[in-house]
């Protein structure tokens, strides 16, 4: 009987998707809503009760919009649903997101697979370009995250930091750019490109969708074409040391090329000029131990003195037009001119030049 329930399994769902198309689903909740509103209308003028409610419908249309919805049930409710719209409708989605996930906890749904299901509902004011400009920066960081076995933050716009800090690889990359190498954001991503990514990655996320909801079972799986992966640095890649890694690949596209090498990378190429910059230093560097620095060497266009000068030695010592007389730690400095005993005596503290 397995091949007779799935056909009628199948008929059913097609049967869903065409009302759904064609409004007859709308049409069909729309008449049976009716003597509900009228109940309403009766209560609220017998006993002053206002009935709201929600309509919570988990799928989308084709579109990917969001097919629930918020009734009001007297006059009244009906201008509180005009002025506060904006309100209800994020009521509603938030109801929605409730119940999608209860149905999928039902299911035994990954919850990361429910999550991202729950973001692909269209928001109220957002195109179709949106949304898929959005779901591929949503289902870039679901990817990572499973590669990796953890939750991050990394998405479109952070992956390539990431990449070099934590020796990651992108494969079978489909177009020609990639955030933070040669655009700088994943919105300057043109439309088109968008779809490259998006519609490939999306078939294969519904089939696991499908998969994990029952709606068909593993056997039918098929191949729906290869998306981009990840992968980590071989080890000879992780053994380099920053200022050697400029050629390593960090985004390779489908023919096996390099789209983006570390080298591309403005923020590693500052990197690597500094840790070279530091090796010159260090090559270069003096030693400076008290044994290496001479306290004895002569200042320029000055007579080296003869004899011992360490500090703190009686002594006179003739410069010149100057005389220095040295008593302990204290040097008077003389100066001589046309007339002697004329000049000025300057006394200078040698416990300031100690070393």
């Amino acid at each position: 009987m397995k091949p007779e329930v799935d056909w009628y399994r199948e008929q059913v769902r097609n049967y869903i998707e065409t009302a759904k198309e064609s409004g007859k689903v709308k049409g069909t909740v729309k008449a049976m809503i009716r003597p509900v509103l009228t109940l309403a209308q009766n209560l609220y003028e017998t006993s002053g009760y206002h009935m709201l409610g929600w309509l919570i419908n988990t799928s989308t249309d084709k579109f990917g919009r969001s097919v629930s919805a918020f009734f009001a049930g007297d006059h009244i409710a009906k201008v509180a649903k005009e002025r506060f719209g904006s309100k209800m409708e994020s009521q509603v989605a938030d109801m929605e997101t409730m119940f999608r996930m209860l149905e999928m906890e039902n299911q035994e749904v990954e919850a990361s697979v429910a999550k991202l299901h729950s973001e692909c509902i269209a928001g109220p004011k957002e195109s179709r370009r949106d949304v898929e400009r959005r779901l591929m920066n949503s289902f870039f960081q679901h990817d990572i995250n499973q590669f990796l076995g953890k939750e991050s933050n990394i998405k479109l716009n952070t992956f390539i930091n990431a990449a070099i800090e934590q020796h990651i690889r992108l494969l079978n990359w489909p177009i020609p750019s990639f955030p933070k190498a040669n655009i700088d954001t994943y919105k300057q991503i043109p439309a088109k490109d968008v779809k490259t990514i998006f519609i490939p990655r999306k078939a294969h996320f519904d089939h696991l969708y499908a998969i994990q909801t029952k709606a068909i079972s593993p056997a039918e799986y098929v191949e729906l074409g290869t998306t981009y992966g990840f992968e980590h640095w071989t080890a000879e890649e992780q053994a380099l040391c920053v200022e050697d890694q400029g050629a390593v690949p960090l985004i390779v596209d489908v023919n096996h090329n390099a789209v983006v090498t570390i080298d591309d990378v403005r923020a590693w190429k500052l990197k690597a000029a500094a840790k070279k910059l530091q090796k010159k230093n260090d090559s270069k560097a003096v030693d400076m131990t008290p044994n290496a620095v001479s306290v004895h060497a002569p200042l320029p266009h000055t007579n080296a003195v003869a004899g011992p000068s360490r500090l703190g030695l009686d002594h006179n010592v003739k410069r010149g037009h100057e005389e220095e007389e040295v008593s302990g730690n204290r040097v008077t400095k003389k100066a001589k001119g046309k007339g002697e005993g004329k000049g000025k005596a300057m006394a200078i503290d040698l416990d300031q030049f100690r070393i």
